[in-house]
């Protein structure tokens, strides 16, 4: 190997090092330093309102009154593994 080859291999070895080093700082910063900020974050965002619109319209006579129309209502999904692992098995939750 020349003395230019191994130069090359000095910097991109260095380049490669300072990259990698870069990657775990960051990594540490957003696990262990900032990472209670984000769990509360992911918390707040852990209940979400989906509106899903009634999938036929209105059933109407034939002169135009509607015989059935279109109600809101509200739809609670819990997922019973996530719940399990909560303290006391989610008992204040479902409450």
């Amino acid at each position: 190997m020349t003395h230019r080859s191994s130069r090359r291999l000095l910097v991109l070895a260095v380049l490669v090092g300072s990259l990698l080093a870069t990657l775990v700082a960051r990594t540490f910063f957003l696990q262990v330093i900032e990472g209670s900020t984000f769990q509360a974050q992911a918390h707040r965002n852990s209940a979400r309102e989906i509106v899903t619109p009634a999938v036929r319209g209105l059933v109407l006579d034939q002169v135009g009154r509607p015989l059935v129309s279109n109600r809101t209502s509200t739809v609670v999904t819990i997922d019973r593994q996530v719940l399990v692992k909560q303290p006391q098995k989610g008992a204040q939750e479902l409450k």
